[in-house]
Order: structure tokens, then C-alpha cells, then sequence
């Protein structure tokens, strides 16, 4: 087997694998569909808020942009048990386009599985209207897909709201590839924790300031804030692939170190 990088080799090892793990794939978009529905039903029907571009806009873009982030936990989510773990491992691929195809199946899966579950669970919501004869009403999806065409997508600060998001996935693909169990609570608390000691250093750093002497430029600041998430990003799946090298069908208890 070639040791280099080869697309075709790890396009065979990516359809492999979403068949081996369809059901859990279904169960996920069946999971996330019905737990959509429950939400969208407190949110715009048990209450006043009407659905227009601005409302489905604002809270259904965190609610993807969250389950987006917290899904990078599922990267290896086909390595549960020792059979699984065997049989990924044993395909005829390198570590490096093993990796690429869950990398892939991860991103792009976890924006296409909670799309089609908040259309399935619009639908839900929809029907519900007419059960409690509150009559019809509009379209959360389609709100949504109102209010993104209407964003001005060109502009830095777009860039790096959306780097914001996949390197905040990034992180929950690196603690998903560092931790054996509970991948997504530890790597929560992990972010937690760091979280509040950056906002510690940075109040500090702020309060020692002497802004009379310094001027901000707000156009470099936002360059070199693109540039240090990109790397970020790199970093996070650099080291992810690192650990992903060293996994066996026997890891730690806890830990994939």
C-alpha cells in the first residue's frame, strides 16, 4: 500500500465508513430532528415571538452554530468499542487519509445532519400550529435562509465570526481525539476553565495599557485576528492527528495518549 496521501484512497475510506455507521448517522439526525422540534415549539409556539428573518435569523443560527461546535466530538464516534475501533483501523489506508475522512465527514456532516433535522423539525412545528388551531404560519428554515442571503458575507468581521465557529469546533475535535470517554463534558470544562484565565490576563493586560500612548488600528487587528484563528484551527488538527497516530484498538481509560 502507498504511504503517500492519495484523494481516491480516501474518498473509498470515507464511503466505507458512512456505511458501516449509517444507523448512528440516522440516529443522530433523528435525535437532533426531534430535539429541534421541542425547541422550536417553546420558542415560537408556546409564545409571542413572531417568525420573521430577524427572529429565526438570530436564535437559529446559535443553535446551529452551537450543535456545530459541540458535534466535533463525533470525529471518532465510529471508535466506541474494540470492533469498531478494529475495523476502522484495519482499513486499507494510511493515518493520515483515515483521518482526513472523518476530519471531512465531520465538517461537513455536522452542517448537512442539523440542517435537515431543522427542516424536519419546522415541519413538526408547522403541524403543530394547526393542531392547537393557531391556523398557519411562516417558515423557520426558510426565515433563516431569508435573513443569511441578506448578510453582507464580505467583511472581516464575518470572517472572523466564522473562524470564531470552526475553531471553536476544532478544539471539540482535538478534546474528542485527547479524551476516551465523555468527550464533549471534558473538553467543555477544559474550555471553561481557559476561558476564564484568558479573560483574567486580558483584563490585566487592558488595565495596564496606557491608550493615550497607543493607538489601535482596527483594520490590523482584525488581519492579525484572522491570521492567529487559521493557525489555531491548523494547530488543533495538527495535534488531533498526532494523537490519532498513536490510538490503538486498546487506548487508556481515558485518556488516547
Amino acid at each position: 500500500m502507498k504511504t503517500t496521501f492519495d484523494i481516491g484512497r480516501m474518498w473509498q475510506v470515507m464511503k466505507a465508513d458512512l456505511l458501516m455507521n449509517k444507523k448512528a448517522l440516522l440516529s443522530l439526525l433523528i435525535g437532533l430532528t426531534f430535539g429541534y422540534a421541542i425547541w422550536l415549539f417553546f420558542q415560537f409556539v408556546m409564545s409571542d415571538i413572531p417568525i420573521n428573518g430577524a427572529t429565526a435569523g438570530s436564535s437559529v443560527g446559535l443553535v446551529l452554530s452551537l450543535t456545530f461546535i459541540v458535534t466535533g466530538t463525533h470525529i471518532f464516534s465510529n471508535m466506541k468499542t474494540k470492533q469498531q475501533r478494529t475495523a476502522f483501523l484495519m482499513l486499507p489506508a494510511n493515518n493520515l487519509e483515515k483521518f482526513a475522512s472523518r476530519a471531512l465527514t465531520t465538517f461537513f456532516g455536522m452542517i448537512v445532519i442539523p440542517l435537515l433535522a431543522l427542516m424536519g423539525a419546522d415541519v413538526i412545528r408547522y403541524v403543530f400550529h394547526f393542531v392547537l388551531g393557531m391556523g398557519g404560519s411562516g417558515s423557520v428554515f426558510l426565515s433563516m435562509i431569508s435573513f443569511l442571503a441578506e448578510v453582507q458575507w464580505m467583511n472581516d468581521f464575518v470572517y472572523i465570526l466564522i473562524l470564531l465557529i470552526i475553531w471553536a469546533q476544532s478544539v471539540y475535535v482535538l478534546g474528542a481525539t485527547f479524551f476516551s470517554r465523555h468527550q464533549w463534558l471534558f473538553t467543555t470544562a477544559v474550555m471553561f476553565v481557559l476561558t476564564i484565565l484568558y479573560s483574567i490576563v486580558m483584563a490585566k493586560i487592558v488595565r495596564e495599557i496606557d491608550w493615550d500612548v497607543y493607538t489601535v488600528n482596527g483594520k490590523a487587528l482584525e488581519i492579525w485576528a484572522i491570521i492567529i484563528l487559521v493557525a489555531l484551527v491548523c494547530f488543533n488538527y495538527w495535534a488531533s492527528y498526532r494523537i490519532f497516530c498513536r490510538m490503538q484498538v486498546i487506548n487508556n481509560k481515558w485518556l488516547n495518549v
